[in-house]
């Protein structure tokens, strides 16, 4: 809790740019970004796990492969919770039940193989793929776009300075161009839409944080 007894997970941030001084907004960012890599892991591992478990299961050694595949599966949405905790915010189970030492070994390894955790781990690792396709396309997509409009001004500057006149429209010898001050005015109008599309994205990073933290 914060001095003021407001929970760092219900704190307000006021204004439009208040978004900027929230945390959940910022972790939200980096998980969307960061989800096409774990994502990609998480996918190409569940499905190796599975496919060798199942080719091997004929022989002796495959129940203990199988058994070895389904507690990394466990170990890896383990740690997928400590990510979420830690970027989304979103509390997390802290042990899996097949590890309490205090049930005998044939019960922990029944709650692994049968347990729904076990199995919804692996279904919450093919998924993560294109989940973390997603998020990574749109985000990279739209900060690279409001980047680019941020930019205008510094490019329009470098072309008045190297002399270079702005074509915005060519139709056969018909050219148009706009003038210096006109040029600098659009690229202006150009960062304020960015600086807007960048700010107005930071909440979306916050409202799928919270979303996919539940889903976790």
């Amino acid at each position: 809790s914060s001095a003021d007894g407001t929970s760092p997970t219900t704190k307000k941030y006021p204004g439009f740019f208040g978004v900027y001084a929230d945390p959940r907004a910022w972790g939200g960012l980096v998980y969307m970004l960061i989800s096409i890599i774990t994502g990609t892991l998480y996918f190409s591992w569940a499905v190796t796990g599975l496919s060798t478990s199942i080719g091997v299961m004929v022989l002796i050694i495959g129940i203990p492969i199988a058994i070895i595949f389904l507690l990394s599966f466990r170990g890896i949405a383990f740690l997928e919770g400590r990510l979420v905790e830690a970027l989304l915010g979103e509390r997390m189970p802290r042990r899996a039940s097949f590890t309490d030492s205090s049930l005998p070994w044939k019960e922990r390894l029944k709650i692994l193989l049968t347990g729904k955790a076990t199995w919804l781990s692996i279904i919450y690792m093919i998924l993560m793929l294109p989940l973390g396709v997603i998020y990574f396309s749109v985000t990279v997509t739209l900060i690279a776009l409001a980047l680019g409009f941020i930019a205008a001004p510094a490019g329009s500057l470098v072309m008045i300075n190297l002399g270079i006149p702005f074509e915005i429209l060519a139709s056969g010898d018909l050219v148009w161009y706009l003038s210096d001050a006109q040029a600098m005015g659009l690229s202006l109008g150009l960062a304020a839409l960015g600086v807007v599309i960048l700010t107005a994205y930071m909440p979306v990073t916050r409202w799928v944080g919270k979303l996919d933290g539940t889903f976790a």
